[in-house]
């Protein structure tokens, strides 16, 4: 595990929960979200990093473009 995800085991477990399920035919979608800079980034990189053979689809919002 990389040294940016300091205490996001629970998270990253999460995610690869959902992955696994995925891997077994279920559909599945994470949404990562929260303020800039706590690391969403990095969670996304090491699920990325541990799954290999998996499509993944990036997005981003730029809060100034919002209502």
């Amino acid at each position: 595990m990389s040294l940016d995800l300091i205490e996001r085991d629970a998270q990253l477990a999460q995610l690869r929960a959902c992955a696994s399920q995925a891997e077994e035919g279920a559909g599945r979608v994470a949404l990562v979200a929260g303020e800039a800079g706590i690391g969403k980034t990095s969670l996304v990189r090491e699920l990325v990093r541990s799954c290999p053979g998996f499509t993944v689809w990036w997005g981003a919002c730029d809060a100034l473009q919002t209502p």
